[in-house]
């Protein structure tokens, strides 16, 4: 599978499994929260959850720790779908 279509395929199991691990209201407490933040690298999904955990568990639901990709590709899948989820705000619908 291409990087790009892992990415959004990454971005939108993990917006899914968010959903699921904190529930709808706390998942618009957390895209409130981000609005308001300034600094681009805090995500307010901690504040409910341990995210990396659902992030982890994400890349296994897409066979991505499977496979035999590198650390840095790893990281770098794991940093874009992160981002491009926190963009579309969780909603998997935005996600492209």
């Amino acid at each position: 599978m291409r990087h790009a279509k892992l990415v959004v395929k990454v971005a939108k199991k993990f917006s899914q499994l968010l959903l699921v691990e904190i529930g709808k209201a706390k998942l618009a407490k957390a895209v409130k929260r981000n609005r308001a933040q300034k600094d681009p690298n805090v995500c307010h999904t901690h504040d409910f959850c341990d995210a990396n955990v659902v992030m982890h568990h994400a890349l296994g639901t897409c066979k991505v720790i499977r496979t035999k990709l590198s650390i840095a590709n790893a990281s770098k899948l794991w940093d874009e779908a992160w981002g491009m989820a926190k963009k579309a705000e969780f909603d998997e619908s935005r996600i492209k």
